[in-house]
């Protein structure tokens, strides 16, 4: 009885006996981890898929922007010295080629008071309102003084009142020496329109800044301009804070560096003057197929990348009907026309530089083709994939039928395969309990037996020991 109780090399014989009673089902076991094993790469696999779905729908949504046609017709303005001016053009752009000379920069409205000494006393209370006029609109600022401030109290007041307001216009206070301040307004934005233009008032009239004193009602333009100490503006004629520039041979003036206005479509930035001895600077403006490519570029690559990933799952197109009619439906699409558009225009795809590979995948891999039909007419490619009924329309179509709204296979697969994991795991754990039980049980029964079996020995080798003597 020793002997089989014993823990030899091979382990406990009783444990053996259990082990190979539980190999007895490891067939079923198996068989059920095998089955679970194959749901989850289902599971797996459709995650995946409804990633890419996801990708390509997004793409296809961006499609549908309200603006997403001018991203078939983008211009691009190349200058000859984008030291001094840049450029950029709208689809409506005429192709070609344009001049300009840089002659003035736009700049900020600044006027500078005289001298103040900051330690004699300003001498006004009461409530102060201050009116300024701004690109035609009258702003209030109102501020409350006590009768007791010096100058520099005072003006410290009304820079903090003005620059509160958010008006457009900015004040400031600078310490010229220790017994002489300067006062000082800025227009926030430049050129003439946006010009520091005030009523006569109480506060400015102490600082000897009057409409009359500073020449603000010059029908000529000009106003008093500020010298060393004394009272000012830093343009002294309102037409020296536009921007202006000599473009195809006219002198334009405008308030902003950014001419925007002047040619279709067509924003120049200025950024700096040019001499005058200096040539005109030549702005090309022509389509931008780059663009182009970049805007489809991100369609192109979620759509490989959906065609790629059903490509790669042979047993999954076998298995699954839905998955490889998709499959299917969307490489047909490459291939299929476009109707609906102009008698002469191209119907396919691969008309507009789009190649197709043997596996579905797509690429665009004829720039000159589509930079052709880009400097005929835009509008060609924007209706092909964005007209009713265009290429979008019908990639769209074909994903819908597995992921939208109103039937989404996917998730439904997903939810399925998720179910059926969870049953097959307490299939497994079911299995497991009744394999314990038993095995417990066996043990048992097989103690027992072994039990007898030593009892048996024992009473035996007693009568053995009687008759011996």
């Amino acid at each position: 009885m020793a002997d089989i109780f014993s823990t030899g090399g091979t382990g406990n014989q009783l444990d053996s006996l259990i082990e190979t009673y539980r190999s007895t089902f490891d067939d079923q076991k198996n068989r059920l981890l095998s089955e679970k094993s194959n749901l989850e790469r289902s599971s797996s696999y459709f995650n995946a898929l409804n990633g890419r779905l996801n990708g390509i729908i997004s793409q296809l949504d961006g499609f549908e922007r309200s603006d997403a046609a001018d991203n078939f017709t983008v211009k691009k303005v190349t200058s000859s010295n984008s030291d001094y001016v840049t450029a950029t053009a709208k689809g409506n752009a005429i192709d070609g080629l344009s001049t300009i000379k840089v002659k003035q920069l736009a700049r900020n409205d600044r006027l500078l008071s005289g001298q103040i000494k900051p330690d004699e006393e300003f001498g006004l209370s009461g409530e102060q309102t201050i009116s300024f006029t701004v690109d035609g609109e009258q702003k209030s600022v109102t501020l409350e003084l006590d009768g007791t401030e010096t100058k520099k109290e005072a003006l410290t007041k009304v820079v903090e009142a003005i620059n509160d307001a958010e008006i457009n216009i900015s004040a400031g206070l600078l310490n010229q020496s220790s017994d002489a301040l300067r006062f000082s307004l800025r227009a926030d934005d430049t050129g003439e329109k946006n010009k520091v233009d005030f009523a006569d008032n109480a506060i400015f009239t102490a600082l000897g800044l009057t409409r009359d004193a500073l020449n603000m009602d010059n029908p000529d333009g000009e106003r008093l301009q500020q010298t060393g100490n004394e009272a000012g503006f830093q343009s002294g004629n309102l037409t020296d804070l536009n921007a202006l520039a000599e473009i195809n041979g006219v002198d334009i003036s405008r308030s902003s560096n950014t001419f925007d206005d002047v040619l279709t479509d067509v924003s120049f930035n200025l950024l700096k003057v040019q001499e005058e001895d200096e040539s005109e600077i030549t702005l090309n403006i022509e389509v931008n197929p780059d663009s182009v490519k970049s805007y489809l570029q991100p369609f192109v690559d979620s759509y490989n990348n959906l065609i790629g990933f059903l490509n790669s799952d042979r047993t999954m197109l076998r298995s699954d009907a839905a998955i490889s009619s998709l499959r299917f439906q969307l490489r047909d699409t490459l291939t299929q026309n476009v109707k609906g558009l102009s008698e002469d225009d191209p119907e396919y795809i691969s008309n507009f530089g789009f190649g197709i590979a043997s596996n579905g995948t797509l690429s665009i891999n004829d720039t000159e083709a589509l930079e052709n039909i880009l400097e005929s007419d835009p509008d060609v490619l924007s209706n092909f994939f964005l007209g009713e009924g265009g290429f979008v329309s019908k990639i769209k179509n074909v994903v819908n039928r597995v992921k939208s709204e109103d039937n989404d296979l996917i998730k439904d697969r997903t939810l399925d395969f998720s179910q059926r994991i969870a049953r097959q795991d307490d299939r497994i754990e079911t299995l497991e309990s009744r394999i314990d039980r038993q095995a417990a049980a066996q043990r048992e029964q097989y103690t027992s037996l072994l039990s007898t079996y030593y009892d048996a020995q024992q009473q035996y080798s007693s009568f053995n020991s009687i008759n011996n003597f």
